[in-house]
């Protein structure tokens, strides 16, 4: 498989799994997160210039944006991060370059 099939193979574990969608623009690659969303999934470039390689790895970042949250929002971040968790493992099984 090559690299780019893997990143793409990735980008659709991510839409599907998330349904939120993956784009790509004149300043990189993003997956955009659903408003209503506790999590995002971040993409990050890693540069290795002496190699000639790019390494991407997969994460993920809270939005809360200091809004409190009541049980039922807890209730949810509890399945999103559950959710995501397994999203994560299954990407980092692959190492993309």
């Amino acid at each position: 498989m090559t690299e780019l099939n893997k990143l793409k193979n990735a980008a659709k574990l991510i839409e599907n799994t998330t349904g939120c969608r993956f784009t790509n623009s004149g300043g990189g690659s993003f997956i955009d997160p659903d408003k209503d969303s506790y999590l995002a999934i971040n993409m990050r470039k890693k540069y290795d210039y002496s190699a000639k390689l790019i390494q991407i790895q997969f994460g993920a970042n809270l939005r809360t944006l200091g809004c409190p949250m009541d049980a039922e929002g807890l209730s949810r971040l509890d399945q999103e991060v559950s959710h995501t968790l397994s999203l994560l493992r299954a990407l980092e099984k692959q190492k993309y370059t």
